[in-house]
């Protein structure tokens, strides 16, 4: 990045997709949730650390000011959860209204 340059940044997260799996610390913070919810809302929690990465960075680079940041997401949820997750006590969480 260049000072008075234009740029674009296009960040993809798998994130919130089946394998959703999330680090030891994250899964830490949802102890007293399964397994499944553990891994499921510990791999929100990391993409909301890296999305306040990035516009920490465009704080320090000086251009957050003059940056447009969307966030949008994919056509939904799966709906046949693979692997067992999204199964049983904890019915997979994403919801396409139909």
């Amino acid at each position: 990045m260049r000072a008075g340059r234009p740029f674009l940044a296009v960040l993809c997260f798998h994130g919130a997709h089946i394998p959703y799996v999330a680090t030891p610390a994250m899964r830490a913070t949802y102890a007293n949730m399964s397994e499944n919810e553990q891994d499921y809302w510990g791999t929100i929690s990391q993409i909301d650390l890296a999305v306040g990465r990035v516009r920490s960075l465009l704080r320090r680079y000086g251009v957050a000011e003059h940056t447009y940041v969307s966030i949008t997401a994919d056509n939904g949820p799966e709906v046949d959860p693979a692997g067992g997750q999204g199964t049983g006590n904890f019915a997979n969480p994403g919801r396409t209204g139909g």
